[in-house]
């Protein structure tokens, strides 16, 4: 089997340039505090019905100017729900199952941005780097991330562009996402999961309100260009949904390429990859190890670990009033439980 690249690699991909150098970028980020953080009351600015969290809001007037291509793939998600594992498919699904899409060159979130991802340096906000620029000048088939809601997300891509949706019981989401805040300096989040409850129950979070989201691409799931699956459904029975997928997206894959895709996409392989696994950022300190890695447990059920009772409480019945007043989620269904073979 191969082996991932090291970190000190990026420069020689492709990648860079036309991106520009984005190592360089990163480093100067080891010694910045970010301008505004979770506390701060403009942390969060509405969009079209969705909650974008600072600096991803300072680009997007720019969102309606990309135009999309019939042989793109947006993978959408709601933040911590399994974007990275499907981003990494989707993305050696693109390149024929080939390992080395995701073992060699730059690390996968930037093979696969974020539309709406920006980040601002230097002493002025006015000078960024965003990942539309890079998008814009990609030839060939561009596979992109994003975490708005389907109103939010540019209109032309979600009726152009082959549309990839993941979502997670909400329950794995929050303990996820209390995790990977904590961890991350550019949230600037130390406060309890109690209060990361709160929040997101209130409808107070970054890509909120987390039902709203839900929603807007679960009732468009006849559509012919869209696919939607769950974590749990993928940690269930990753072949058959991978081997779906393919299938969505025109690439006629042999059982080896399948099979490729199946192993180096594994959560463990993930985890023990630079590319995917976030080294990188925590080399320079954007994410604190100590607090806790990108890449946790990766079981169903793991919120059993950290929710009081009352928490659970408060969570099964914004649960439940959400999916009773919500018609067009009729047929969803959360799996909150289950332990699957991560190997």
């Amino acid at each position: 089997m191969a082996t991932p690249t090291a970190p000190a690699t990026w420069a020689a991909d492709p990648f860079f340039a036309s991106m520009g150098d984005l190592s360089n970028t990163l480093s100067l980020l080891r010694h910045m505090k970010p301008p505004k953080v979770y506390s701060d009351p403009d942390y969060l600015v509405e969009y079209k019905g969705c909650k974008v969290n600072y600096p991803f809001y300072l680009n997007l007037d720019q969102l309606d100017t990309f135009e999309p291509r019939s042989t793109d793939v947006c993978v959408a998600a709601f933040p911590k729900t399994g974007t990275t594992w499907l981003s990494a498919i989707v993305y050696m699904l693109a390149n024929d199952g080939d390992p080395q899409s995701i073992l060699t060159g730059a690390p996968l979130k930037f093979k696969v941005p974020y539309l709406e991802m920006t980040i601002p340096y230097g002493d002025e906000l006015d000078q960024e780097m965003m990942a539309l620029d890079h998008l814009k000048k990609q030839d060939g088939v561009r596979t992109y991330v994003t975490h708005l809601s389907a109103k939010a997300t540019p209109q032309r891509v979600m009726n152009e562009a082959k549309i990839v949706y993941i979502y997670r019981n909400p329950k794995d989401t929050i303990v996820s996402m209390y995790y990977f805040m904590r961890a991350s300096m550019w949230f600037g989040f130390h406060g309890t999961m109690e209060q990361l409850v709160d929040d997101v129950t209130r409808d107070h979070c970054m890509n909120g309100p987390f039902f709203e989201h839900l929603e807007s691409f679960w009732k468009l799931r006849n559509r012919s260009n869209v696919f939607i699956t769950s974590y749990e459904e993928l940690m269930k029975e990753p072949r058959g949904i991978i081997k779906k997928l393919s299938m969505f997206l025109g690439k006629n894959m042999t059982e080896a390429q399948l099979e490729e895709t199946l192993h180096y996409s594994n959560f463990s392989q993930m985890k023990e990859n630079p590319l995917t696994n976030m080294a990188e950022f925590e080399s320079i300190g954007i994410i604190n190890p100590k607090v806790a890695r990108f890449f946790r447990t990766g079981q169903v059920g793991n919120w059993k670990k950290h929710f009081t009772p009352e928490m659970n409480a408060k969570v099964d019945a914004w649960i439940a009033k959400n999916l009773a007043e919500r018609p067009d989620l009729a047929g969803l269904k959360f799996e909150f439980e289950q332990e699957f073979d991560l190997d």
